[in-house]
């Protein structure tokens, strides 16, 4: 399992390595970021996702021309912003799950009665994060957080940093995955 996941973050790094990230890292500057990058408009949906769907907390909508990304209204900020950046791993990744397979077209129609379901190019909404694009989502989200933290001065009082920074590694929290290799 260690040595899959330092390959899931390698191909997270591949995929981030020419990303800017704004410093301080703002979620809505790092959605203005792939916006640019894909041409197409980001829109975030703040909703009590709870009360739709038991279990889910985000959700990705892909239309012909923007992105959709819906999140659980309530729960703490840094909550909503893991969900987002989780919900942009399946969109970073290319995961989808197509109008009509598994009966996705039937969820979003009842979620959104007015969305015409052949306008739905993609729709992801899962709880189960035992399959394969779930951990490449949450480890793209964490890679995302962690590359938003690399440019924070690491001479503050940051204990970790100054420890990082001490033993030569490269970036937050590397020390730990380095020595678990």
């Amino acid at each position: 399992m260690v040595y899959r996941d330092f390959l899931l973050r390698r191909r997270c790094r591949a995929v981030l390595r020419n990303f800017d990230f704004p410093q301080p890292f703002s979620l809505d500057a790092f959605c203005r970021h792939l916006e640019e990058r894909r041409r197409r408009p980001i829109h975030l949906h703040a909703v009590s996702m709870q009360r739709l769907m038991s279990g889910v907390y985000g959700l990705w909508l892909a239309t012909e021309t923007d992105d959709h990304f819906f999140y659980e209204s309530q729960t703490s900020p840094l909550h909503q912003e893991h969900i987002v950046l989780h919900e942009i791993g399946h969109m970073l990744f290319g995961h989808a799950t197509h109008g009509g397979e598994g009966g996705t077209t039937g969820w979003a129609t009842a979620l959104f009665p007015d969305l015409d379901p052949r306008l739905l190019r993609h729709a992801l909404a899962r709880s189960n994060f035992s399959t394969r694009h779930e951990r490449e989502a949450e480890i793209m989200a964490s890679e995302i957080r962690a590359r938003s933290l690399s440019g924070v001065d690491r001479r503050s009082g940051n204990v970790v940093a100054r420890l990082e920074e001490g033993l030569g590694l490269d970036g937050p929290h590397s020390s730990l995955r380095r020595w678990r290799r």
